[in-house]
């Protein structure tokens, strides 16, 4: 009962937020006065900071639309201090967060140089006894083994390394795979949901790259593959992933990055690529971008999930006449 007038409690005070919204973007403001002293209230009891902050910046403004400027002020005044104790809190609560990693982090160290020191004394253990047991034609006939084994586990390593390497780099543009990506944005959006950051991805698809190789040719789509990749990289930020999806699709993975300013990201990629010259591949050659937005929500949702709204902002943008960038709605 007391969760089932909760959730009432709460519905009723956002519905009432979004009437004096409405009522005032349509002119209204003595009606959007009327509605909020409830609103504010039952966001006070309920201790939603954010919805009350929101409520109180639509009060200001329908007070101060009345010239009761007065209210709006003692409005904005609490708008304001209410902010500030919500990154407060924020910042409290990333404080803890990388208190604890700290902490994990030398934990870490300590057992790793505990298991080093372990090693060592037991290799030199190993020594003494070979020592005492083995003669000097023994010595040296282990010491050749050992080089060979030591060459051979150089070798192998040398070849895992490649094969791993190859598995996560796109041989044809150099930045990282499908797989890396895909890996890459699960272990983001784990440690999103840990430390409460904003995570967004962009999905980005080269504009008529089919007519791009039937009119120039393979190796020139190819070309445009490498010019597109590299501006894309340089315009992105050091914290950023960027790697290739398939084909001419792309993504990039933005830590620590909102909504709005994964927007003007996006926006920032597409006039980069747009002024590429490259008139020394081919004359009259250029390319465009389209690009889908998507932030991960607040309820722990997954890659697959995410992905397909960026694929949808991506289709939305192709539709919408490519060249664009288009955001997915927060969930």
């Amino acid at each position: 009962m007391l969760l089932s007038n909760g959730l009432t409690g709460a519905m009723r005070a956002r519905r009432g937020y979004l009437d004096a919204l409405i009522a005032l973007e349509s002119g209204d403001a003595g009606r959007a006065a009327q509605l909020l002293p409830d609103v504010l209230q039952r966001l006070r009891n309920d201790d939603q900071p954010r919805p009350l902050i929101d409520a109180l910046d639509v009060q200001a403004r329908a007070y101060r639309a009345l010239g009761q400027w007065r209210a709006a002020l003692d409005a904005r005044e609490e708008q304001i201090r209410l902010r500030s104790q919500l990154d407060q809190r924020m910042q409290r609560e990333q404080a803890r967060v990388l208190a604890a990693e700290l902490a994990l982090s030398r934990e870490t160290a300590d057992k790793l140089r505990l298991l080093r020191q372990t090693d060592a004394q037991r290799l030199q253990l190993q020594a003494a006894q070979r020592e005492q047991r083995l003669r000097l034609i023994a010595i040296a006939l282990l010491a050749l083994l050992l080089a060979a084994m030591a060459g051979l586990l150089l070798l192998t390593r040398h070849r895992l390394r490649g094969a791993r390497y190859d598995a996560m780099t796109d041989s044809l543009t150099g930045v990282v795979s499908r797989r890396y990506l895909l890996n890459h944005l699960a272990r983001m959006l784990s440690d999103r949901r840990a430390a409460a950051y904003p995570l967004s991805v962009l999905a980005i698809d080269i504009d008529h790259f089919k007519q791009i190789n039937d009119r120039f040719g393979h190796a020139v789509g190819d070309e445009v593959l490498r010019r597109v990749t590299e501006a894309c990289r340089r315009a992105l930020r050091e914290t950023d992933e960027f790697g290739r999806m398939g084909g001419e699709e792309f993504m990039a993975v933005l830590r620590r990055t909102s909504l709005a300013h994964a927007e003007q990201l996006g926006k920032r990629l597409c006039e980069v690529v747009a002024a590429l010259t490259m008139d020394d591949v081919a004359p009259d050659l250029r390319a465009t971008i389209s690009i889908g937005v998507a932030e991960a929500a607040a309820n722990d949702e997954g890659a697959d999930r995410l992905l397909l709204r960026a694929d949808a902002a991506l289709y939305d943008a192709k539709r919408s006449g490519r060249h664009c960038v288009r955001v997915a709605p927060m969930q």
